[in-house]
């Protein structure tokens, strides 16, 4: 139920045995290569367009793993304190969870999970904005994509990734934190 970013790289990357070969495809396009000596492998499909068509995309090595019903369209990252994790549901506006019958618009909920740095691995999941799940959406993520989605017509992915009571500081990158002037007395 993912959707990616349209008319960009789509890097794809996994784990494998070392020198495993790997081949992900994406509807009629894919690509092919070798984990490297700890297992890590990455490839990156081409540039697609918009599509509302369900796609399937598959890494295939000695075993294989699957999505089903991947969509193509503009990926929107919605992070920041509890006012994001605010959950529809909790806005007693049931009129718009009743009516939340948006196949094109997609929600990622990152399981909250505090960290120091990046991290390369996170647990979520995708679903697909219906009357029987829109309360679990982000409020504002939800009002967000649904209207973006009423004026460009294509899939909406919405990643939501909040933690209440964080700092700003925290969801900036060390690297721009130390090389952006006006942030210099947070670094």
């Amino acid at each position: 139920n993912a959707v990616l970013q349209r008319e960009r790289l789509l890097p794809i990357w996994g784990t494998a045995e070392p020198g495993e070969p790997v081949t992900v495809s994406l509807g009629g396009v894919s690509k092919s290569t070798v984990a490297d000596a700890e297992g890590d492998w990455l490839v990156s499909l081409p540039p697609q367009s918009a599509s509302s068509k369900p796609l399937t995309l598959q890494a295939k090595g000695a075993s294989a793993a699957q999505a089903r019903n991947v969509l193509i369209g503009d990926v929107w990252l919605c992070s920041g304190q509890s006012n994001m994790g605010f959950s529809l549901g909790s806005c007693n506006v049931p009129d718009d969870v009743r009516s939340a019958d948006f196949p094109l618009i997609r929600h990622f909920g990152v399981n909250e999970q505090v960290a120091n740095s990046p991290q390369t691995s996170i647990q979520g999941n995708w679903s697909v904005c219906m009357p029987g799940n829109a309360a679990g959406f982000s409020a504002v993520a939800f009002y967000f994509g649904r209207r973006i989605h009423a004026e460009t017509g294509v899939p909406i992915g919405l990643l939501r990734s909040c933690v209440g009571g964080t700092n700003i500081e925290l969801w900036i990158s060390q690297n721009t934190l130390m090389n952006t002037p006006a942030l210099a007395p947070y670094a």
